[in-house]
């Protein structure tokens, strides 16, 4: 059997995995704080017509879209003492009538908000936010309960407290300062790899597929965003080096830390500051340190971030196109995450 140590062999596997039908195609990076690898393989379009994957294809980051903006937005307010973790929600947000709850209740999915809400008879942002304000519960349990609606109103919060419209804010805050020049809420469509073919909506392409934020007008603090596996790459690489990009530093080293530091648990999860850590049976493979960070997005996509072995694994795919009954990627990415971390010591 071939050692399992080098990009060819990861290379290798990704490429047998989408032949298998796991996804369509994908663009993924290796990052460590010395350098980073590339690769793009398989289609990022089936229909209309068939068209492969580059690395600068551009990707519905979906979920991602609460760890690469809503999180270090947050923290960039934090560190200008705007607020803090434990800020009142009712404080900002008019509309939130429920008292002791924090703007640490909303990072950790601990706030006992549901996990979705009926949108469809909704329009624009203004009546979501209210919705979702509305369905927050006077008691806490405690325990984590995964919600759009957290990071719905960390977007609102982000715009009140930094007087800026949100994707201003992630703009000046994160991407400009790290170069992801190719990142945003509004990307050229024949840039995009599509997702899903809807009843209602047709093809889904260049706008995002979370419904939630499509009828906010497609920014929002929980979904949204657009980026390429490069400027993801960036990304990943000031988060290894304690916050310093190529030329700036977007959030401190301190920030960097606390992100990795448990907030709260129960028996199926552990979370960071909006990240997933490490669990026993968990998407981010065996192989990780305990300081590891993690995150999905329903489109497909995935980030890894070993903080203690200095390496991250970014893997942007359109798993739900044409369809999102394609599930198979679920079954695979503690598989292709284990094999990053080894990669990514003989780099």
């Amino acid at each position: 059997m071939k050692a399992v140590c080098d990009m060819e062999y990861l290379e290798e596997k990704m490429q047998q995995w989408i032949d298998e039908g796991m996804m369509p195609g994908c663009a993924f990076g290796l990052i460590t704080r010395e350098e980073a690898c590339y690769r793009a393989l398989g289609r990022a379009r089936t229909t209309p017509e068939q068209v492969d994957v580059k690395i600068e294809t551009v990707y519905d980051l979906a979920s991602l879209t609460k760890v690469v903006g809503t999180v270090p937005a947050i923290l960039h307010l934090v560190e200008r003492g705007e607020l803090t973790l434990e800020t009142e929600v009712s404080k900002v947000l008019q509309e939130v009538q429920v008292e002791g709850l924090t703007i640490r209740h909303l990072l950790t999915h601990t706030s006992g908000a549901p996990a979705d809400f009926a949108y469809q008879a909704l329009s624009g942002k203004g009546e979501i936010v209210q919705v979702a304000s509305s369905l927050l519960p006077e008691e806490r349990t405690g325990s984590i309960r995964y919600s759009d609606i957290n990071y719905i109103l960390l977007g609102e919060i982000i715009e009140r407290v930094g007087g800026l419209p949100l994707d201003q804010a992630f703009d000046q805050w994160i991407f400009k300062p790290l170069g992801m020049k190719h990142t945003g809420f509004f990307p050229e469509r024949e840039s995009c790899a599509p997702t899903e073919i809807r009843e209602d909506r047709g093809l889904v392409w260049g706008e995002p597929h979370d419904g939630k934020a499509y009828a906010m007008g497609g920014v929002s603090g929980h979904a949204g965003l657009f980026s390429t596996v490069k400027d993801l790459g960036r990304f990943v690489h000031a988060m290894l080096m304690d916050g310093h990009g190529k030329k700036v530093q977007f959030l401190s080293a301190a920030s960097i830390a606390l992100l990795s530091r448990e907030q709260a648990d129960d028996d199926h999860d552990r979370r960071g500051l909006g990240w997933m850590l490490p669990v026993q049976g968990g998407p981010m493979g065996d192989l990780c340190s305990e300081r590891t960070l993690f995150h999905t997005g329903f489109a497909g996509g995935s980030i890894l971030i070993d903080l203690d072995r200095g390496a991250g694994f970014v893997v942007l795919t359109n798993r739900i196109h044409p369809t999102r009954e394609n599930r198979g990627i679920l079954g695979i990415r503690s598989k292709f995450n284990n094999l990053a971390i080894v990669v990514a010591e003989n780099l």
